[in-house]
Parts: structure tokens; C-alpha cells; sequence
């Protein structure tokens, strides 16, 4: 199934439904017609980061593949390929129902900053286990009623302001994650004590 997963990924690139490379993925997401970008498992953490700031306040959720590099390079016909943008929705849910058939237990999470219709409904439909909202969007508690209903946990980014950590334990999330561990780890002692 591995094997057949990377063929899928080499179609997608002939029906020109994948954009290959940073700079292609990057001007597909800006652009709007990025609906999925993947990531190989072994990019660097400044392929992670600039993932992570194309899809910042747009529609399209990342998902990092458990392909290495070398693997989606192969897979795409290209060189040191970390990351490609799926520019069609019809790929994009086969190719996410293809991932979860390699590991029927994988944890998926998607993570978004700006929200589409019923994302919680889509994700759950998509086998989904988390959300990973931007926690702008914890301020509407539909967000959070609506992904208990559907036992889905929730994993926030990026809380870093004191107010935000407070609201997220009272919450109950089941992960957040900021770039202020010390001042996280002093609310977050609050509430489990």
C-alpha cells in the first residue's frame, strides 16, 4: 500500500494536481487553489516553518506525510522535493484516505487558520482524530462543542498570550502549543494541581 500511495502522488504530479517545490506550493496556497499541503516526515524545521506560515490564514490544511524526502522525490520525478501543495479536492481526500489506510491507527490532526464549512464535520468524514485551529478560534465555543460531539480532541497553536493559556485550560484542550513553554507551564500548574 506504501508503494501504491507514492504512485498516487507521482499520478496526482501528471494530472497537475500537485504543485512540487517551496516556491510552487507557496504561490498555490497564496494563491487559493492549494486545498492539502503535504510535508515530508524528514523536512527541516524551516520547511516546517515556512508549512506552517503558508497555510497561516489561508484555507488549506497541512499534513505531513510519512514519506522522507528522498521517498516523495522519488515518488514526483524531482530532487530533494520536501514539500507539494494538492491544488484538487478529489486527489486530496483520496490521497488523505490512502494515508489512513497505510496506518488505519495513525492520530490525524488537521491543522488550519482559517476556517471552511463544517471543517469538524469534514475532518471527522476524513477519519480525522484533532483539530489544530488557530486559537482565534477557540473564542467561538461552537469550535470546541462541536469537536466533543465528535470526539475529536483539540490541539491549539499557537497560545502564547497569559489570558489565552487560562481560556485553553479551561477548556479542557487536549494539547496547545506556544513558543513560551516557561510561561505555559505556569498557567497550565494552575489547573492541575
Amino acid at each position: 500500500m506504501r508503494e501504491k500511495t507514492l504512485k498516487f502522488l507521482g499520478l496526482m504530479r501528471r494530472a497537475n494536481a500537485l504543485q512540487v517545490g517551496e516556491n510552487n506550493t507557496g504561490e498555490a496556497v497564496r494563491a487559493g487553489k492549494a486545498k492539502l499541503l503535504l510535508l515530508a516526515e524528514d523536512a527541516s524545521d524551516n520547511a516546517r516553518k515556512r508549512a506552517e506560515s503558508f497555510v497561516g490564514g489561508r484555507s488549506c490544511l497541512l499534513l505531513c506525510l510519512p514519506f522522507s524526502k528522498e521517498e516523495l522525490s522519488s515518488a514526483l520525478g524531482l530532487g530533494g522535493c520536501s514539500m507539494a501543495a494538492v491544488t484538487d479536492l478529489g486527489f486530496a481526500n483520496a490521497l488523505i484516505n490512502r494515508l489512513r489506510e497505510l496506518d488505519p491507527d495513525a492520530y490525524v490532526g488537521f491543522l488550519y487558520a482559517d476556517r471552511f464549512i463544517d471543517t469538524e464535520e469534514y475532518v471527522k468524514k476524513h477519519g480525522g482524530n484533532a483539530l489544530h485551529p488557530a486559537i482565534y478560534f477557540l473564542l467561538n465555543p461552537e469550535t470546541v462543542r462541536k469537536a466533543a460531539e465528535l470526539g475529536l480532541d483539540i490541539n491549539v497553536w499557537t497560545v502564547d498570550e497569559i489570558p489565552h493559556l487560562h481560556m485553553a485550560c479551561q477548556m479542557h484542550l487536549t494539547t496547545l502549543i506556544t513558543n513560551y513553554p516557561d510561561r505555559a507551564l505556569s498557567v497550565v500548574t494552575q489547573y492541575t494541581k
